[in-house]
This record gives structure tokens, C-alpha cells and sequence, in this order.
């Protein structure tokens, strides 16, 4: 027995009216226990120059994350990425930057058990320019979020395809 999952497709035009979503965070499946870079560049195809060039700042559990291969991406992760940001904050959380050893008592450390590669769910939170270069792939492929957040996004627009006695819903972008 196949268990369908309640989505909805949007379209286009609705993709500013998701910043706030993309912000707070959506879930997304993926193969867990592997690297940052691998989860960025063999599972979500982005490229090495959009990687090391756009993806500036990256959190995995609200640490500060330097090393992409080092670091792992587990079930129920949380990771969060932007482009540069400005200021000093900024300059102190960028990837490798030259004020980053400031915030050394909070960077990402991989534990000692690394995570057995299994499919799974994590939550991706996107900010700045990040949110238009990527939003709209994440939407092709699929994501999750609460029905809560849904309802102030889009609600009156698509009230009628969504089934309310969901907790969850997934969101496809039609393009």
C-alpha cells in the first residue's frame, strides 16, 4: 500500500510570498551521514564555484561551519546558509574568513559517531540572495512544512486544495 502525501503545486508568481518560509526553515529529504559539500554539490547539483563563491556562511545547528567536507549532515539536522552578510558579525561568521577564529568556542565540531548514510529529513533555512538563487529549486523538488506556516503564506489563495487535518503538507513548484 502506497501512503500518498498531502501537497500542493504552486505557481510562479506565488515564490515571493515564501521568503518568510524559506527564513524560518522547510524540511527536505535527503541521504543523511554525509558531508556538507557532498549534500551541496552531488545531491543538490550546485556547483563548486556557487559553493565556495555564494555560500558564504553556513550553520549546522546554529554553529558556524568552516570545513564543508569535515562537517556532517545528520538526521534532523538543521542547516542554515546565506551569502555574505555584512559587518562585522558578518566578517566574524563567514566560512574561513579572517575574524572567524573570534567565534572558535562555537564552531561546528563533527562527534566522534558519525551518521550511517540513510535517507532522512532535514530543515534548511535560507537568507538573502540565497533565498531567490535556491528557493525555487528547493520548491521544484519538493518541500515540508507545518500547515501553520502555510496558512499566513498562502492560504486564501489555495484554501481550497489544502486538506486541514494535515500537520505537515508538502509544496511543489509548477514551472
Amino acid at each position: 500500500m502506497t501512503i500518498q502525501k498531502p501537497y500542493i503545486t504552486i505557481d510562479a508568481g506565488d515564490l515571493p510570498a515564501f521568503a518568510p518560509v524559506f527564513q524560518k526553515g522547510f524540511h527536505v529529504e535527503i541521504v543523511t551521514g554525509c558531508s556538507v559539500r557532498v549534500l551541496l554539490h552531488t545531491q543538490w547539483e550546485l556547483s563548486d564555484v556557487f559553493i565556495d563563491r555564494r555560500i558564504s556562511t553556513l550553520f549546522i545547528d546554529g554553529k558556524p561551519v568552516d570545513d564543508l567536507d569535515t562537517a556532517v549532515v545528520e538526521e534532523g539536522a538543521t542547516l542554515a546558509m546565506s551569502c555574505a552578510m555584512p559587518g562585522l558579525v558578518g566578517a566574524v561568521m563567514r566560512r574561513g574568513g579572517l575574524l572567524s577564529s573570534f567565534r572558535s568556542g562555537i564552531t561546528y565540531m563533527q562527534a566522534e559517531n558519525r551518521d550511517v548514510k540513510k535517507r532522512g529529513y532535514i530543515q534548511v533555512k535560507l537568507f538573502n540572495m540565497l533565498i531567490k538563487e535556491l528557493g525555487p529549486a528547493f520548491l521544484k523538488g519538493g518541500i515540508r512544512m507545518d500547515m501553520d506556516d502555510l496558512a499566513p503564506v498562502l492560504m486564501g489563495k489555495y484554501s481550497a486544495r489544502l486538506q486541514h487535518h494535515f500537520e505537515k503538507i508538502w509544496i511543489r513548484l509548477d514551472i
